[in-house]
């Protein structure tokens, strides 16, 4: 399982650094050429997508990931998929029904703003190609093919990020521009990752395999509806009780703490089915805890990075409109490292109790709606992070308590959490530095991210040993394949 989860993660965790690391280029592109006004645009049809994402599928690609692994045969495999796709389209065809005659009136209601109608048009069309791209991606990872899925990914963004300079920059479309090439990058991408993945689907359309897995998948919406409230519900209360201008600045603090997921891309796009087809295995349990192990580590100096330099991300990416996001990015930072923490609470998926699932999602979802309206008015879009803080903390508390009584990780739970609290403590010390010159400023701040790395191998969450030996047996064994004679 080590080996394997190593040589995808890495695949995956490439393909992220690349998608995301060009996405993040578009940072600077954003912040000179749109207001922050036109930036809280662009964060809101984002809002919208991630709840088309969930409501009108009903989460099957889930359903595919938890059934697929254990088909008995291609024919099997190829029910589930090719019904979930069928179903898929289904469900795209009727939301872009309502978003073409309804969608204006949806976010007037919702969002309290207006937007131009031929935005709302082309954001409707991006969202579907993307949602059917999303669809054919996950099939690839399902298939354990991550090398596939890479291709795909890094297709998608390059295509959609170059025409987004296109559109904007020579036909100055505005906002519509990124929407046009949204549509036009999930469209190829879609079609790439289809063609990578085909032998997956076949003319096939099986009413019980589909039941099957909408009994799966149905207590997953209202838990993704859970999720999407804890991401997004602070962006949708500071249109209500702010502005886009404060949307964009927010957005943007944000999309800086979204640099958490590079790392996390990798681990999550890899270890889900993984595990689903190893659990039953007994070494699965030690070896998760060892990935999960490192995991942390690696995370934890990554958030404390973005945390300590995110003054200087700021100036480096963005202009003086957006400074004050400096004030959110720690809090979001966190938020979004503990979000993406479900992949290694895998007992209650493995127990098919996805209604558990829903139950802690929705509840830390109206924890952080009742914070939402506590603080924001008060504190701005520095409650709004707090709120978002707090709720993930929660939730990922009690998803590792429940997930434990299912499938039992052996964790070293008091090494993991002093490791915490030292990285808390050192990035809080990191985030207040501010010498006398900018050098002085610098150089105290790696001083501190030091400290951490020397830290964490002290503490041996990072295992020197550990890692020798690994690279000693890997060494070993590449020497022993090479050696074996060839067929």
């Amino acid at each position: 399982m080590i080996r394997q989860f190593l040589k995808d993660s890495t695949i995956y965790g490439i393909s992220g650094i690349v998608t995301r690391g060009i996405s993040l280029l578009l940072v600077p592109f954003y912040t000179r050429v749109f207001t922050p006004g036109d930036y809280g645009v662009i964060d809101l049809i984002a809002i919208m997508s991630s709840i088309v994402g969930f409501v009108f599928p009903l989460e099957i690609t889930q359903a595919v990931a938890r059934f697929y692994p254990d088909v008995k045969s291609a024919q099997e495999g190829k029910q589930f998929a090719s019904t979930a796709l069928i179903f898929t389209i289904i469900a795209y065809a009727v939301f872009g029904l309502l978003g073409f005659t309804l969608g204006e009136s949806f976010i007037s209601i919702i969002f309290n703003e207006r937007l131009d109608p031929k935005i709302i048009w082309i954001a409707t069309l991006s969202i579907i190609t993307n949602g059917l791209f999303y669809f054919f991606q996950n099939q690839l990872r399902w298939r354990l093919e991550p090398k596939k899925h890479a291709l795909s990914s890094i297709t998608f963004s390059l295509l959609a990020i170059g025409l987004t300079i296109v559109f904007v920059l020579l036909f100055n479309s505005g906002v519509l521009g990124v929407f046009y090439a949204q549509a036009v990058g999930g469209l190829v991408g879609g079609a790439l990752s289809f063609a990578l993945g085909r032998s997956s689907f076949s003319l096939t359309f099986n009413t019980s395999r589909l039941w099957e897995m909408l009994s799966f998948s149905l207590p997953l919406v209202p838990s993704s509806v859970g999720i999407f409230v804890l991401t997004y519900s602070d962006r949708i209360f500071i249109t209500r009780f702010m502005s886009l201008d404060d949307l964009g600045i927010f957005g943007i603090g944000q999309r800086v703490a979204s640099i958490v997921g590079v790392l996390m891309l990798g681990f999550q796009a890899a270890i889900t089915p993984i595990v689903y087809s190893n659990y039953k295995d007994p070494r699965t349990p030690v070896q998760f805890a060892r990935v999960f192990r490192y995991f942390i580590a690696g995370a934890m100096v990554l958030a404390a990075s973005l945390s300590v330099f995110s003054r200087e991300i700021l100036i480096v990416l963005t202009t003086e409109a957006y400074y004050s996001a400096v004030l959110v990015i720690p809090f979001l930072v966190v938020s979004t490292f503990l979000s993406g923490m479900y992949v290694f609470a895998p007992g209650l998926g493995i127990a098919k109790k996805t209604k558990l699932i829903a139950s802690i999602n929705f509840v830390g979802a109206f924890v952080n709606v009742i914070l939402n309206i506590a603080l924001i008015p008060t504190f701005g879009i520095v409650g709004a992070a707090v709120s978002t803080l707090i709720s993930s903390i929660g939730i990922f508390v009690v998803n590792m308590f429940a997930s434990q009584r299912e499938y039992k990780i052996p964790h070293d739970t008091k090494k993991l959490m002093l490791s915490v609290i030292i990285a808390s403590v050192l990035g809080t010390i990191g985030y207040f530095v501010n010498a006398y010159s900018v050098v002085l400023t610098i150089g105290a701040k790696f001083l501190v991210l030091g400290l951490l790395v020397v830290a964490l191998v002290v503490l041996r969450l990072v295992d020197m040993d550990e890692i020798r030996m690994y690279l000693l047996k890997h060494r070993e064994h590449s020497r022993l394949e090479s050696n074996s004679p060839k067929a």
